[in-house]
Protein backbone atom coordinates (compact mmCIF):
# COMPACT_ATOMS: atom_id res chain seq x y z
CA UNK A 1 0.00 0.00 0.00
CA UNK A 2 1.13 3.34 -1.21
CA UNK A 3 0.62 6.81 0.39
CA UNK A 4 1.39 9.99 -1.05
CA UNK A 5 2.74 12.69 0.55
CA UNK A 6 -0.06 14.76 2.07
CA UNK A 7 -1.50 11.59 4.01
CA UNK A 8 1.79 10.43 5.01
CA UNK A 9 2.61 13.98 6.89
CA UNK A 10 -0.70 13.81 8.26
CA UNK A 11 -0.05 10.29 9.70
CA UNK A 12 2.90 11.48 11.38
CA UNK A 13 1.67 15.16 12.66
CA UNK A 14 -1.37 12.74 14.15
CA UNK A 15 0.88 10.22 15.72
CA UNK A 16 3.80 13.16 17.25
CA UNK A 17 0.18 14.96 18.55
CA UNK A 18 -1.34 11.94 20.47
CA UNK A 19 2.72 11.22 21.63
CA UNK A 20 2.73 14.22 23.19
CA UNK A 21 -0.22 14.05 25.08
CA UNK A 22 0.52 10.61 26.37
CA UNK A 23 4.03 11.84 27.73
CA UNK A 24 2.61 15.07 28.57
CA UNK A 25 0.41 13.38 30.79
CA UNK A 26 3.30 10.91 32.50
CA UNK A 27 4.43 11.89 35.92
CA UNK A 28 7.38 9.89 35.37
CA UNK A 29 9.85 10.81 32.67
CA UNK A 30 9.80 6.84 31.71
CA UNK A 31 7.51 5.80 28.65
CA UNK A 32 4.31 3.21 29.18
CA UNK A 33 5.31 -0.15 28.93
CA UNK A 34 3.71 -0.58 25.29
CA UNK A 35 5.41 2.60 23.70
CA UNK A 36 8.97 1.21 25.55
CA UNK A 37 8.35 -2.50 24.00
CA UNK A 38 7.21 -1.06 20.56
CA UNK A 39 10.57 1.23 20.78
CA UNK A 40 12.82 -1.79 21.78
CA UNK A 41 11.36 -3.46 18.47
CA UNK A 42 11.64 -0.55 16.39
CA UNK A 43 16.01 -0.17 17.49
CA UNK A 44 15.94 -4.19 16.88
CA UNK A 45 14.55 -3.25 13.40
CA UNK A 46 17.23 -0.59 12.84
CA UNK A 47 19.42 -3.34 13.36
CA UNK A 48 18.58 -5.74 10.58
CA UNK A 49 19.66 -5.68 7.42
CA UNK A 50 17.01 -4.34 4.39
CA UNK A 51 16.82 -5.12 1.13
CA UNK A 52 17.92 -2.28 -0.91
CA UNK A 53 16.01 -0.54 -3.26
CA UNK A 54 18.46 0.72 -5.34
CA UNK A 55 19.39 -1.16 -8.64
CA UNK A 56 22.20 -3.47 -8.64
CA UNK A 57 25.49 -2.92 -10.50
CA UNK A 58 24.08 -5.73 -13.29
CA UNK A 59 20.77 -4.11 -13.83
CA UNK A 60 22.06 -0.65 -14.61
CA UNK A 61 24.10 -2.29 -17.02
CA UNK A 62 21.32 -3.85 -18.45
CA UNK A 63 19.83 -0.78 -19.04
CA UNK A 64 22.35 1.02 -20.44
CA UNK A 65 23.00 -0.76 -23.52
CA UNK A 66 22.25 0.29 -26.52
CA UNK A 67 18.45 0.00 -27.49
CA UNK A 68 19.05 -2.33 -30.38
CA UNK A 69 20.97 -5.01 -28.34
CA UNK A 70 18.98 -4.66 -25.29
CA UNK A 71 15.58 -5.47 -27.60
CA UNK A 72 17.36 -8.18 -29.36
CA UNK A 73 18.34 -9.80 -25.58
CA UNK A 74 14.33 -9.41 -24.75
CA UNK A 75 13.15 -10.53 -28.17
CA UNK A 76 15.54 -13.49 -28.75
CA UNK A 77 13.41 -16.69 -29.10
CA UNK A 78 14.67 -19.43 -26.87
CA UNK A 79 16.34 -22.01 -28.53
CA UNK A 80 15.67 -25.71 -26.80
CA UNK A 81 18.70 -28.51 -27.55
Amino acid sequence: MQIDAVHARAICDEIGDRLRDVLRRQVSHELPPRLQYLMEQLAKADEEVSPSIAPSLDEMMISQEPPALHHERIAAPLVSS
